[in-house]
């Protein structure tokens, strides 16, 4: 490892598209840098390029030497506690490692610091998203919508945590928490997390909280108005929904997702929580599913292009593509009809996806409801701060302060069944 781990880290995640993972090399400091960094290029990418394009043709350049200009552009406008002198130190030694422009990345790199801080996006959308994506949320969502959506996918992700109500309640997480270094706030019903990292306190080795957004949880809360008899999660992992309807309830409760890696994290965070009497079980949706039991309640978070959580995942706006969305909407049409052949005469389904694309969310909803009579939109006793739109389905859309966006369906089986 280099003598700047920090930096090496972080131009290897933007070269790689690979995950840090548990690496024993990297300080929690270094890590925590590198991952800094690297998010915020990403999510900062094309403001980068039109502030780079003053001093530079980046076109010109290959990818290693767009990465690092943007390395230290970011660090530059971005990141007051690094000096400049530093951002662009560290980017030549970089360039040197990697065998790259050293004179070039040094001379851009000074005027974009002498050049002043970069001024706040004038066109949030130009600035926050490739092209097409910023048409395409223009057509389907209008300007001003959009232009929210790109804010709030600009902005850092706010971490919130729900806690474990068999073993503790919300003021008294908050202040043991407050004693672990950890400040939080109350942000509706769950703790956002203002200041120190609540994964590595004691509190959460003791199960006392679990992590979980506030248009997941939400969403769950949706399928926990549902009839608790038997419950399915069909894409559970890592977990948080399938906590909260356990918290909520369920007295049957069965949790499943497609990949065996994924359920191991589900059984380690319900470990973790101190909860037991949870059926676990590796299956995939978009195959006839292998049990016949009618669930009572069905919750299908199904896999998704992403596009509503871009500032948790900024990659997802540079890797997403217009067919990949189609192909998405495909696949969870197929899982939203085996899901809904599981579901009890009155039981209810709740559709849910991290998109408003609306080929993934009421376009899959209307295909069911046109080729199965037995599915019809519930009316359910909504949570608190959930209301349906008008065409009866529910979205949560990203706007700065709030940088999720889902969309979901509550669906009932009549006796037609």
């Amino acid at each position: 490892m280099s003598g700047d781990p920090a930096r090496e880290a972080a131009f290897e995640l933007l070269r790689r598209g690979s995950s840090l993972g548990h690496r024993a090399d990297l300080s929690e400091a270094d890590a925590a840098l590198a991952t800094e960094i690297s998010q915020g290029v990403l999510r900062h990418r094309a403001g980068l390029d039109l502030r780079l394009r003053r001093f530079v043709h980046l076109a010109s350049l290959n990818r290693a030497m767009r990465d690092l200009l943007r390395m230290g552009t970011y660090q530059i406008d971005f990141l007051e506690r690094v000096p400049d002198y530093a951002a662009v130190d560290g980017a030549v030694e970089l360039a040197r490692r990697h065998n790259l422009n050293t004179g070039l990345v040094n001379a851009v790199l000074r005027k974009i610091a002498s050049s002043g801080a970069q001024a706040p996006p004038v066109d949030p959308l130009a600035e926050s998203l490739p092209g097409w994506l910023a048409e395409r949320w223009i057509r389907n969502h209008g300007r001003q919508r959009a232009e929210d959506y790109a804010r709030a996918a600009l902005e850092r992700p706010s971490l919130h945590l729900a806690p474990n109500t068999a073993l503790t309640r919300g003021p008294e997480l908050g202040g043991e928490l407050e004693t672990q270094g950890v400040r939080t706030e109350w942000s509706g019903e769950l703790l956002q997390v203002i200041t120190g990292n609540p994964l590595r306190t004691q509190a959460f080795h003791d199960g006392l909280f679990y992590v979980i957004g506030p248009s997941s949880h939400a969403v769950a809360g949706l399928a926990a108005r549902g009839p608790l008899d038997l419950v399915l999660d069909c894409c559970a992992a890592p977990g948080g929904k399938l906590i909260q309807l356990k918290l909520a309830g369920a007295r049957r409760l069965v949790g499943s997702d497609s990949a065996r890696e994924r359920m191991l994290l589900v059984r380690e965070n319900l470990e973790r929580m101190r909860l037991r009497g949870l059926a676990l079980i590796v299956a995939d949706y978009c195959q006839t599913p292998p049990f016949r039991s009618p669930f009572t309640t069905v919750l299908l978070d199904a896999p998704c292009s992403g596009l509503g959580v871009i500032s948790k995942l900024p990659e997802i706006k540079w890797k997403a593509r217009e067919d990949g969305i189609k192909r998405h909407a495909s696949r969870q049409a197929t899982m939203l009809r085996h899901a809904f052949s599981l579901v009890s005469a009155g039981g209810l389904l709740i559709y849910s996806v991290c998109s408003l694309e609306p080929e993934e969310g009421a376009q899959v909803v209307a295909q069911l409801l046109r080729q199965n009579r037995a599915a019809t939109i519930a009316r359910i006793d909504y949570p608190p701060q959930v209301e349906p739109d008008r065409d009866g389905f529910f979205r949560f859309y990203p706007r700065p302060g709030m940088q999720d966006g889902f969309f979901a369906a509550a669906l009932t089986k009549s006796s037609l069944a």
